[in-house]
This record gives structure tokens, C-alpha cells and sequence, in this order.
């Protein structure tokens, strides 16, 4: 299974020339300076791949009902989102066969597609856990190396439900999946969507309409005619009290009075804010201006008129934990993605060492260093990938090596390990991502650190 490691973006121990060190003050892509800036699509065509030629575009074209053959890619340390780019270095004998089936689909209904699926270990090496729901793959760049690796640049489609798995004779992981709206989720997801708003905001007798006045409950009358049964009882003394065959009638009136408001509520108009927590248009606009707030994406403002593909923006820009990426894909609803994001969003303020809890970064020191994002899912030499988040600052972090500019991920800057401080204070090599720095003095920035997503955790604290 192909995933993560504590290699860095080159191949560790590689020899390689002296250069001048970066000074370190992290200054951002968009800075007032003289000198040349990075060029942020360089990282996005991962140009460290050497020569890969582009194959043919293709989407998925099954009719609903048919049965999809997918070869699968089962991978540790990435949830793949629809729309997302997932560049692979394939060495195992059983990837290069699955790649093989794919681009041998041409005739079928998913030609050069992968299916991708997350696998995450259980606690104390109790096995694996696989999830039952991904993302398919489309092939659109491929590249033979001389020492027999591929190298192959994908980009997310669809979503997908394995119907059943099983593994070829040379070796391919493959899955089969009837192609309707139950296994590709995209249609289910506006039908859940659909189906939650008439579930809560629709009246209670279909069919029944109120217009003018009659939507409006005179919430006065509530408890009205308690009050004059009350009114109506003969008068007592201090300290007597009411008959209980008043306090019966009281009851009464009181639960006719309120068993028929809820009834009218329900038939009613709802105000406008309660609309907007189902409006998916108006959650994705809310939820893309929060994402503003913490860094500048220029892709993302196409997208807010399209809540599904935003949805799946948005999560896959987000440095979370694999178990809340996975739950996010797995929603059927993007009304309930979006409101999640928009908590995660309003929560996240630090990102702190997954396992001692001491910060790292704050939300503020994002930097874009790819055309794709902050994250962006990068593989080295060994086939591992990284999906790594690009800061201009980092914290509580130490070099380990000295700097290689051997298949470094971003042109023109070489790269060292970056250790946890406190971690190896308590006797834990915590690997957490690498510290680039440029080549050239002219270049800007002159530095930035790629943190390791699956490294981190977000903190609600804005202290």
C-alpha cells in the first residue's frame, strides 16, 4: 500500500552541492519586492516528474444500471476529493498492473480511470481499516521511467461505492460497481439534499396552503381560553387554592391552544434565516467567504455557484485529520458538507503537532505556493505522497540534514527535514514536513516551510 513516510521530497542521502541559505523572514508570494516570484503553476504541473505525456481526456460515461470495472489504488495517508489533483510514482508491481487495466479501458465505460480508496491502520497494528467510499481517478498525464517506475498525474472525478472487490491474477486491485445513482453519488447527493429540505421546512399537510393573514398564528390566543376558564371560577381566599376541576379545565384549553398552534405553525411560512440554513447557494457563498478570510484562492470564486464541486474545494484545501476527510466525502448531503466546513472554518485558528499538541503554524501564515492551493499532494522518489500545507511561518521546528535540491517539488528552491522540537525533547522523532529555501537570493520567497497535512491538527483557540 502506497502512502506516507518520513522521506523527504528527494531521495534521502543523495549527495548534493552546497547553496545559499535563505534568510528566513518568510515573506509571501504577493510581497512588494525586486526579484523574481515563484511561479505557482510550476508546483501545480509537478514538473519533478520528469517527461509524462498527456493521454487522452475521458469521463465517465456509464449508463445507469451498467457494471463499472475499476482497478484500484488503495492508499494510506489520502482522501482524494472530486476535481482534486493526485500525482502517483508507481513501483509496486500490482500498481503498475491496475495502470495498465486502466489505460487498456478504452472500449469500456471508465477508460483510463483508477479508483482511489483511503486505508488508515487500527490502534496498536490491529489491522487495516478500508473505507467503502472514494473517488475515481482520470489519467490525464503518464510517463515510463527507465528503472521501470510509471509516473502518472490523475485528477478526482466522481465519487464511488465498491459494490465488490477482488484481485486479478498479475496482481491489480480491482473493484466492480453498478453505474447508477446509488454508486455514482453525485445525483443521490442533490436528492438528499432535496429530500432534507421538504423534510424540515415543508408543511405538514401537503397539499394545504395559508396565504395572507391565515399564515400568521396569533400567538395572543395562546393559553386565551385557560385564562377565562380561570377568570370565570368564583373568587377564593388568600391561601385557598382552586378547585382541581378549574385547574382541569385550564389544562384543557391550554393543551387545545397549543396542540393547535403547532399544527398552523407548521403550515406556515418559516422566516427567511431558517430557508438559509438549507439554501445551498447561499451556505456555499457564506462558506467561500470564510475560506477568504484565511487565504486567497482564485479558483474558488467560479465555484460558489456551484455548491457540490465547492463543497469538495473546500475540503480538500482544509489541513484536517483522514477521519474527518473521509467523513466529509462520505456525506450525501452538501448542505451538511458545507455547514460542517463552515464550523471547521470558524473553529480553526492554530494548527498544532498532531502529537504533542504545541503550535506549529496559525491560520494566518498559509501561503500559496501551487496554482491548485495551500494543500496540494505531492509523491517523491520512493512513491510516498505527501499532501503538504505551505506556510510562510512556522513554529517549534528544527532542520535535520543539510539542504538537497535532488526532485525537489518546487523549482528553484532546495529542501531539508523539518523535525518536531518538543517531540524530540521527549524522545520522539517527529518528522513533520521540510523547510524550502531558494537557490537564487533574487528569488521571493526566500523561504517557506511544507508541513505534512496528516502532521497537524486544527485548535479552536485564538489565543
Amino acid at each position: 500500500m502506497e502512502g506516507s513516510s518520513v522521506f523527504g521530497p528527494g531521495v534521502g542521502g543523495v549527495e548534493s552541492s552546497t547553496i545559499l541559505d535563505g534568510d528566513g523572514d518568510g515573506d509571501g508570494v504577493g510581497s512588494t519586492h525586486k526579484g523574481s516570484i515563484f511561479d505557482t503553476n510550476l508546483a501545480s504541473m509537478h514538473t519533478y516528474l520528469g517527461e509524462v505525456d498527456d493521454v487522452g481526456s475521458s469521463r465517465l460515461t456509464a449508463q445507469g444500471g451498467s457494471m463499472v470495472t475499476l482497478p484500484m489504488f488503495y492508499l494510506e495517508g489520502v482522501v482524494l476529493f472530486p476535481e482534486q489533483k493526485l500525482p502517483l510514482r508507481v513501483l509496486q508491481p500490482r500498481f503498475k498492473a491496475a495502470v495498465v487495466r486502466a489505460m487498456q479501458q478504452e472500449d469500456n465505460d471508465a477508460p483510463y480511470t483508477l479508483g482511489v480508496i483511503h486505508v488508515r491502520a487500527k490502534h496498536q497494528d490491529q489491522g487495516i481499516i478500508v473505507a467503502s467510499v472514494g473517488t475515481t481517478a482520470e489519467i490525464q498525464q503518464l510517463g515510463y521511467c527507465s528503472d521501470g517506475s510509471v509516473n502518472v498525474v490523475t485528477k478526482g472525478r466522481e465519487r464511488f461505492q465498491i459494490w465488490r472487490a477482488w484481485t486479478e491474477p498479475d496482481g491489480a486491485m480491482t473493484t466492480l460497481k453498478q453505474a447508477s445513482n446509488n454508486d455514482f453519488l453525485e445525483a443521490a447527493e442533490s436528492t438528499e439534499d432535496e429530500r432534507i429540505v421538504r423534510q424540515r421546512l415543508n408543511p405538514a399537510s401537503p397539499g394545504t396552503s395559508m396565504e395572507g393573514s391565515q399564515q400568521v398564528e396569533d400567538l395572543g390566543s395562546l393559553g386565551r381560553r385557560s385564562q377565562e376558564a380561570i377568570k370565570k371560577t368564583p373568587p377564593v381566599t388568600p391561601g385557598q387554592r382552586l378547585p382541581n376541576s378549574v385547574w382541569g379545565t385550564a389544562r384543557t384549553a391550554w393543551s387545545k391552544d397549543a396542540r393547535k398552534l403547532v399544527l398552523r405553525a407548521q403550515r406556515s411560512a418559516w422566516p427567511q434565516w431558517v430557508y438559509r440554513q438549507y439554501d445551498a447557494y447561499d451556505l456555499a457563498r457564506r462558506a467561500a467567504d470564510l475560506l477568504g478570510q484565511v487565504t486567497d484562492l482564485p479558483s474558488m470564486e467560479a465555484l460558489v455557484c456551484k455548491p457540490i464541486p465547492l463543497s469538495y474545494y473546500i475540503a480538500s484545501k482544509l489541513p484536517l485529520q483522514d477521519c474527518t476527510r473521509q467523513e466529509l466525502l462520505e456525506m450525501e448531503s452538501t448542505v451538511n458538507r458545507l455547514k460542517c466546513e463552515m464550523q471547521l472554518l470558524e473553529q480553526m485558528y492554530k494548527l498544532k503537532c498532531s502529537h504533542c499538541w504545541e503550535l506549529i503554524a496559525r491560520r494566518s501564515d498559509m501561503l500559496m505556493m501551487s496554482s491548485d492551493g495551500p494543500i496540494s499532494a505531492y509523491v517523491n522518489a520512493h512513491g510516498y505522497i505527501h499532501e503538504t500545507l505551505t506556510l510562510s511561518n512556522a513554529y517549534g521546528l528544527f532542520e535535520d540534514g543539510a539542504p538537497q535540491t535532488e526532485n525537489s517539488w518546487f523549482p528553484g528552491y532546495a529542501w531539508v527535514l523539518a523535525k518536531c522540537n518538543t517531540c524530540q525533547a521527549i524522545g520522539v522523532e517527529k518528522h513533520m514536513g521540510w523547510h524550502f529555501k531558494a537557490i537564487d537570493s533574487n528569488m521571493h520567497p526566500k523561504s517557506f516551510w511544507g508541513i505534512w497535512r496528516t502532521q497537524l491538527i486544527g485548535s479552536h483557540s485564538q489565543v
